[in-house]
């Protein structure tokens, strides 16, 4: 048995790096981005790191489901797994549908960690914007 259920996965996710931008580790990646940019002949205009948050939490089930809490936390639970699912570049490439709903449920099992009580899911990120023009 595996340790660890994302090692069960690792065929599916073998060219991962090529998903993870250079600027992700970066400590300045704002400054790493720019530096590409010019590199490349461009005159950056602006370029900054924002960091975000995105909850899915009761308010917004509420307007949706009601007031029964039971559907809130499924409807939550649905709503993360429908957004997890749109952004994961691997999900598709599992095409046995038993399997594919075995990965989904261990993602859903590792997002469970970043619950922020029973039924509200954060999500903390860097979004890196920048405008540049050609020279």
């Amino acid at each position: 048995m595996l340790d660890h259920p994302v090692l069960h996965y690792t065929r599916c996710a073998q060219d991962v790096d090529k998903f993870i931008p250079d600027t992700h580790n970066s400590p300045q990646p704002a400054f790493y981005f720019s530096q590409i940019l010019q590199d490349n002949g461009l005159d950056v205009l602006s370029c900054e790191t924002i960091n975000l948050t995105y909850s899915f939490n009761n308010a917004q089930i509420l307007k949706v489901t009601g007031n029964n809490e039971v559907s809130i936390a499924i409807t939550t639970t649905r709503s993360v797994a429908a957004t997890m699912e749109s952004v994961n570049p691997f999900s598709e490439r599992i095409t046995d549908p038993q399997e594919r709903a075995e990965f989904l449920t261990d993602c859903l099992k590792e997002i469970s960690t970043m619950r922020t009580n029973q039924n509200d899911y954060t999500f903390n990120y860097s979004l890196l914007v920048a405008q540049a023009e050609r020279r």
